[in-house]
């Protein structure tokens, strides 16, 4: 729940609304009060996670979803879910507003999902600052562009982590942020295989075979050195209940 800043009787409040456990069901409506939270206006529905997934309001869960009021502009809010969205006429109408600033040709040009918070630099409303599972992001122009800083923050959420005898390579993957290999660098070369990622396995006799679970329950496998992935699924029961990160172990001798 937010005060306008300007106005002490105007308030805004967002809930997730969710009676499922984890993912499905959340609507993370948004709330506004003109009268000191005597009466409230519903906004923002939200949207149940069945829904579009660009859909402004949808969001997974408890945890992705935030809040924050322009310091004078009382009517431009902003709300976090899968997507960072923004409204000029206090909830009435909404739009994206999570473009990154120099697109480079990558896989996305917007900056990562599931945001948790926002908030405006105190005494600079130009600048603005946005947490979500990818980290850290700053706005210079007020949360139109926005240009990601997590160099040097170690915070990935590694799921799984494996080696192999006939490699030097480390290959792990992460919450929310997909496949990384480390090759003895600094920096961990990501890999689009999986999403939230969960337990990894590199192939005793080939390198060049990688195993990944995540999630969803769909192991995925690449047979180049993780340049490409591919569903390995047969003979899987996708509806059995199964942990959220199953687990994948290889056999170290043939079958």
């Amino acid at each position: 729940m937010l005060l306008f800043p300007a106005d002490s009787d105007g308030l805004v409040a967002t809930f997730g609304r969710c009676p499922a456990p984890l993912l499905d069901l959340g609507r993370p409506s948004l709330y506004k009060s003109i009268d000191a939270g005597d009466t409230w206006t519903l906004k923002l529905e939200g949207s149940i996670f069945e829904g579009p997934y660009q859909q402004c309001g949808r969001q997974y869960s408890r945890f992705t979803h935030g809040l924050a009021v322009h310091p004078t502009l009382e009517n431009k809010l902003f709300i976090g879910g899968i997507r960072l969205c923004v409204s000029e006429d206090s909830g009435e109408t909404w739009d994206h507003s999570d473009t990154i600033d120099v697109y480079d040709g990558s896989v996305y040009s917007v900056i990562h999902y599931d945001h948790r918070d926002m908030q405006f630099h105190p005494t600079d409303e130009d600048i603005m600052y946005d947490i979500s599972d990818g980290g850290v992001a700053v706005s210079d122009d007020g949360g139109n562009l926005w240009t990601a800083r997590n160099d040097d923050l170690q915070i990935t959420g590694f799921q799984g982590l494996a080696s192999a005898p006939n490699t030097g390579r480390v290959f792990a993957a992460s919450q929310d942020n997909g496949g990384q290999i480390w090759q003895g660098s600094r920096i961990w070369d990501w890999k689009n295989c999986c999403g939230d990622g969960g337990f990894t396995a590199i192939d005793y006799d080939n390198p060049q075979i990688l195993y990944a679970g995540s999630n969803h329950g769909r192991p995925q496998k690449s047979v180049n050195g993780g340049n490409s992935f591919y569903e390995v699924t047969n003979g899987i029961e996708l509806t059995e209940p199964r942990a959220f990160y199953a687990p994948i172990v290889q056999d170290t001798v043939s079958p």
